[in-house]
């Protein structure tokens, strides 16, 4: 499912040697080695983690949890207007796409729940939520 880089190789060697240093030892053992094995596993199942699909979890529903959250921080203009680059950059965050937010954008868009400036580059509620 993966392949090795040589600088995934040069992270593992220096994940060995900080354990290594952590042990008050010169050299790095066998042990220092599974445990950079260990570390770097567990990273990469922490990243396919974060994927939406994975978690069950539906796009749309993310789109509109990252657009309420950042309204009820208060991220919009006078108007109520959200910048979409920054529902886009948030999303982002959660292994979305920005096919996947002007997507769902428009889903909500339809559902009279959200709206779109003309030129597609802010989006706000029609009705503020709760």
């Amino acid at each position: 499912k993966s392949y090795t880089t040589p600088r995934t190789l040069l992270a593992i060697l220096r994940l060995s040697q900080a354990h290594a240093r952590a042990r008050f030892s010169s050299r790095v053992e066998r042990m220092d080695f599974d445990e950079a094995m260990r570390l770097m596993k567990a990273s990469k199942e922490s990243v396919e983690l974060s994927a939406p699909a994975k978690k069950g979890t539906n796009p749309l529903d993310l789109v509109y949890d990252i657009i309420s959250d950042l309204v009820k921080r208060e991220k919009v203009n006078s108007d109520g207007w959200l910048d979409l680059a920054l529902v886009v950059g948030m999303a982002g965050h959660r292994a979305l796409t920005r096919e996947m937010v002007i997507e769902a954008i428009e889903n909500w868009e339809s559902l009279s729940v959200l709206c779109q400036n003309p030129e597609k580059t802010m989006v706000r509620f029609l009705v503020p939520p709760a």
